[in-house]
């Protein structure tokens, strides 16, 4: 079972040190995905070449205040199938990376980072089931998994399921994208969403992830025992 939190990797900073690659990036297209998340189309700007798995993030650095800072942001594009490499940004209050980045950046802007890194990746040999947990912008590294499971058809005996939480469905990023994966992919794929503030939504649910609702729900496509 893969499980992401609502924070998404763009909270992780950290002061690396040491003879690290960096690398830079220029802003081609940028994309809204909700009222407070969008998608930058990147391309190297450096003339090195790409290198990511799905379910990686990409560090970010800025210098501020003469300090270097960094916040990884996942890739929701899937190198063998997207022609560009994305991370998808959703705004924090007072973030001064995300706000920075959703309301400010264009295309043309130059982004600086360090290598692609983590360890969200998949595995090597085909499991049973896949199930994943999600909340708001943890979706990102998920969504490039699900590129390649089912764009791809990686690993094509393995069920897949998703288990989504948000606000509501105008704040559910990739939202469209995964309901016509769901239509695709029947027999295959699955999403139950939990919306939190939906009006009149037959998928309310306002309660946490530890819940008799979700322990069901999850049971349901794993195995017993």
């Amino acid at each position: 079972m893969f499980q992401t939190g609502g924070a998404q990797k763009s909270g992780r900073s950290g002061n690396l040190t040491g003879m690290e690659q960096k690398r830079h990036w220029r802003i081609i297209s940028k994309k809204q995905e909700t009222p407070d998340t969008v998608t930058l189309h990147l391309e190297p700007a450096d003339d090195l070449p790409v290198s990511y798995r799905p379910g990686q993030y990409l560090p970010i650095i800025r210098t501020l205040n003469g300090r270097e800072e960094r916040r990884a942001y996942s890739f929701s594009s899937c190198p063998e199938l997207d022609n560009s490499p994305t991370i998808t940004v959703k705004r924090v209050p007072n973030g001064r990376f995300s706000n920075w980045l959703v309301q400010e950046s264009q295309a043309g802007d130059l982004l600086r980072s360090a290598a692609p890194a983590g360890q969200f990746v998949l595995p090597e040999k085909a499991p049973g089931h896949l199930v994943y947990l999600a909340a708001g912008s943890g979706i990102t590294p998920v969504f490039s998994h699900l590129k390649k499971l089912l764009e791809l058809n990686h690993f094509p005996k393995t069920p897949v399921a998703l288990f989504y939480a948000n606000r509501d469905s105008a704040n559910t990023i990739f939202k469209k994208q995964i309901d016509q994966w769901v239509r695709k992919f029947p027999a295959r794929f699955s999403c139950t969403y939990f919306l939190s503030r939906e009006k009149l939504s037959n998928m309310r649910c306002t309660t946490i992830w530890a819940t008799p609702c979700l322990k069901r729900c999850c049971c349901r496509h794993l195995p017993a025992g």
